[in-house]
């Protein structure tokens, strides 16, 4: 039950914040898309990249989003997936089932962030093939549950998880590949090269450019390791 109310309270969360975003969007208080944006920083093209996939969840025809996150509504999704294939109906018409639209409704989202990786330079970016691939392989997990039952026994992911989780790993490298390309490892370590030069420079003594060099290692190491937008908020 718990797992049950946590999954609801992530759509309705999700649905909550693209609410604010649109509102942000409508007022001219940000602009989109994200990644064209030069006066932010990496963890807003993070948020707001997230953000503009998801809201494509609401935009087409009968897509209920709590259907995602609906256990007992997984079996029929699952096999929607596999079997109707509606994702791969193009071009993408809604017809008015609610899973039929809703599954289309998630691949254009998938379609949107394979976009936004191609714009930033990401090799070979193909969000929708590997999300597809990773449902049809919980998909056979879902096979094995009870259909139409509460789930009492550890269930595997339902779809708002896996998009949540998927679209996040995936818009953070999309984030940091806005801002220093696709090889951003190798641009960090030639930031952190012309900022020694330029410590030096100043006439920077060797304590004094080992600690500022040491403060923007940690800052590179908290962008790497961020598993969440807000984890690159200050602390």
């Amino acid at each position: 039950m718990t797992r049950m109310l946590s999954r609801l309270a992530l759509a309705e969360a999700i649905g909550e914040t693209c609410v604010s975003y649109l509102e942000a969007l409508s007022t001219g208080k940000v602009t989109s898309p994200a990644i064209s944006r030069r006066d932010s920083n990496v963890r807003d093209v993070w948020e707001d990249t997230r953000l503009e996939a998801m809201v494509l969840l609401f935009r087409h025809g009968a897509s209920d989003m709590a259907l995602l996150a609906d256990a007992l509504k997984q079996h029929e999704l699952f096999t929607s997936l596999a079997v109707d294939k509606p994702h791969l109906e193009f071009p993408h018409r809604a017809n008015g089932d609610a899973i039929h639209d809703t599954l289309q409704a998630l691949f254009q989202a998938c379609l949107y962030l394979d976009e936004v990786g191609q714009a930033v330079g990401l090799p070979s970016s193909n969000f929708a093939i590997e999300f597809e691939r990773k449902l049809l392989e919980i998909g056979q997990e879902w096979s094995k549950q009870p259909a139409g039952h509460m789930v009492l026994i550890e269930s595997p992911p339902v779809m708002i998880e896996v998009l949540w989780d998927e679209t996040t790993r995936f818009t953070k490298q999309v984030a940091i590949a806005s801002r220093w390309g696709p090889s951003f490892e190798r641009e960090m370590a030639s930031d952190l090269e012309w900022a020694r030069s330029k410590l030096t420079e100043r006439g920077k003594g060797p304590g004094e450019i080992e600690k500022q060099m040491s403060e923007l290692r940690s800052l590179f190491d908290r962008l790497k390791n961020a598993q969440q937008p807000d984890d690159l908020l200050p602390k």
